[in-house]
């Protein structure tokens, strides 16, 4: 595997958007590396306690991140401990990795890229400038993962939720956006992506310019090139790529503050509910036959309850908000 390769899939297992098919590939790479892990030890031969203290570095700053990912309390039972989506070999072998990378460290150090991470409340976006003059808007309840400084030949970000990004041209140094399940290609351009991990699509919109979406190795299709105004929505059940033309993209627009505007044009509600939700912090329940139902409303500053009660004079329908969970009842379809 190239060590390109190699580092995007361990840098989407630590900000957790790495996908079953990703971590099949780190799983593969684990049982053809003990070949090298038998140099670095050649390489070692004079320093015999360095490699033995080095692993034993690494592997305690990996234990730290066990229980994040679901490590039992009690690690020292013989039965299996670890009911994680890797397995052992594999962290064995991000042991390793680590090794090389250490040593990659002492040798270049000043190549070490650095990253921030911005997280968003529910009722707040944050804008970020990167290095290269790219413009970020991280809209609510979303995080962005980013370099210090782009010093490689491709400019890269990670994204679970949505962001609008207004990407600074370079023909040398293509953006790439790595959600989940896609990665999106740019040179410079507008554009908005919507990937969170409790959805089962991923949206990408053009306003200007052109990207190209790339599926992850599981999935089977071409990759999707989009013109302004076209929305590429993916179905990450299916790998299915449905393209929306014609969109109105002043919906999806930042002018630099929050968007206090919820415009919906026949929106289904399967996509309305998810948006009350992480807006306002709450859980909708609502029978499934609903969803499919559609509505058409230009949502401006309401409160929860406002809203709630448009939906109850205009779809004649019933709610009870009860603490975080909110109930609603009746045929949202006339």
């Amino acid at each position: 595997m190239k060590k390109e390769r190699l580092a995007l899939l361990l840098e989407k297992f630590e900000n957790g958007t790495c996908s079953e098919s990703e971590r099949a590939e780190l799983n593969q790479w684990y049982h053809s590396f003990s070949q090298e892990e038998r140099q670095l030890e050649q390489e070692l031969k004079h320093y015999p306690d360095f490699l033995n203290t080095l692993k034993l570095t690494v592997w305690a700053g990996i234990e730290d991140k066990l229980p994040a990912i679901g490590e039992p309390s009690e690690p020292k039972r013989t039965r299996r401990l670890w009911a994680m989506p890797f397995s052992l070999p594999t962290i064995a072998a991000l042991v390793v990795l680590g090794i090389f990378l250490t040593l990659a460290y002492l040798k270049h150090p000043a190549n070490t890229i650095g990253y921030y991470t911005v997280t968003t409340r529910l009722d707040h976006q944050s804008k970020v400038t990167l290095s290269d003059g790219s413009i970020i808007w991280v809209k609510p309840g979303s995080t962005l993962r980013y370099p210090k400084s782009f010093d490689s030949l491709t400019r890269e970000v990670f994204l679970n939720g949505e962001a609008y990004f207004d990407v600074a041209h370079d023909d040398k140094k293509v953006f790439l956006v790595h959600t989940s399940d896609i990665t999106i290609k740019v040179l410079g351009t507008e554009f908005n992506v919507r990937s969170f991990k409790d959805q089962e699509t991923i949206e990408t919109t053009l306003v200007r310019g052109k990207v190209q979406i790339e599926r992850d190795h599981s999935s089977k299709g071409q990759d999707v090139i989009l013109a302004p105004r076209e929305r590429a929505v993916y179905d990450k059940q299916s790998g299915a790529m449905d393209i929306e033309q014609s969109v109105d993209v002043r919906t999806i627009q930042n002018n630099g503050s929050f968007a206090q505007s919820l415009v919906f044009d026949e929106t289904p509600f399967s996509t309305v509910f998810p948006l009350l939700e992480k807006r306002y912090g709450v859980k909708i329940h609502v029978e499934e036959d609903n969803l499919s139902c559609k509505l058409t409303a230009d949502v401006e500053k309401e409160n929860l309850e406002e809203i709630l009660r448009l939906l109850e004079v205009s779809h004649r329908i019933q709610y009870r908000i009860v603490g975080k969970d909110v109930y609603i009842t009746g045929k949202l379809c006339h």
